[in-house]
């Protein structure tokens, strides 16, 4: 019975995210390592997966640094694991460590008898990290080859070319995005901020209004409903929106709480 709800506690990185830890209490991973612990006590070798199930456990709880100690022990032990490859890349990337990360999701990639779209996302979003361009749309796009609806990956490439400052392609990949998933809040704000650079400010506020009507404190929508204002002079208004965002955890645009008297 204990192995069965290990199994079911197994934490899945799917494209370098905690979505899966929302279906669990912390109590639920503090028990899988607890579990796990004593298995690994017994007989580390013959129950090396257990390496595997308390990292993907430390992840979930927050502990990415004996998280990496786990999946680095499992994959010791089991070398061409390409799921633990794959969580492994997961946690170097989410430790600032990309470049480790990039040879993770490569490993997965190589070794993967699944469909490698979620390794491809999640390389294409180390390299995104590093700021190298050419290889996350090079990753991004292969996603989408193995998987036409991958979100993430049509989210992403509008970040990419949004950095490029490239906003009508970002448009493109943001539609595309939406039109799978119309709530996502992500893209709603990531193509507002795009249409407010091409200044057109009726359909970025429309997406920002959208977006926070679906979450209304979302740092990233409250700031750029925040820019939105401060771009048509708007200041005051402009500021209560900069302080909400900044209160969840965002960080201000560049200068915009100092010019517009926010503090």
């Amino acid at each position: 019975m204990h192995k069965q709800l290990i199994a079911i506690l197994l934490f899945e990185f799917y494209c370098g995210t905690t979505s899966s830890a929302q279906k669990y209490r912390k109590e639920d991973y503090e028990f899988v390592v607890k579990y796990s612990s004593k298995e690994l006590s017994d007989d580390s070798i013959k129950n090396s997966e257990y390496f595997k199930s308390r990292g993907e456990a430390y992840y979930a709880l927050g502990d990415f640094n004996n998280a990496l100690l786990d999946f680095n022990t499992y994959l010791k032990i089991n070398p061409k694991d390409s799921y633990a490859y794959y969580n492994r890349g997961v946690v170097k990337n989410t430790l600032g460590k990309a470049n480790d990360a990039v040879e993770d999701f490569s490993s997965a990639i190589k070794l993967s008898t699944d469909n490698p779209a979620n390794s491809y996302f999640a390389r294409g979003d180390a390299y995104h990290a590093l700021e190298d361009y050419p290889m996350a749309i090079s990753d991004y796009k292969n996603a989408l080859k193995h998987n036409p609806k991958h979100e993430n990956a049509l989210n992403n490439l509008g970040l990419v070319f949004i950095e490029k400052k490239d906003f009508r392609t970002a448009i493109t990949y943001l539609n595309k995005a939406l039109q799978l998933n119309a709530d996502r809040v992500s893209c709603l704000f990531n193509r507002a901020y795009a249409l407010i650079e091409l200044e057109h400010y009726n359909e970025a506020l429309t997406d920002l209004q959208n977006a926070l009507k679906i979450s209304p404190n979302n740092p990233y929508a409250n700031n750029y409903m925040g820019y939105y204002l401060y771009r048509q002079n708007k200041k005051t208004e402009a500021c209560k929106y900069f302080k909400i965002a900044t209160s969840n955890g965002a960080h201000p645009m560049s200068n915009d709480l100092k010019n517009c008297d926010c503090e």
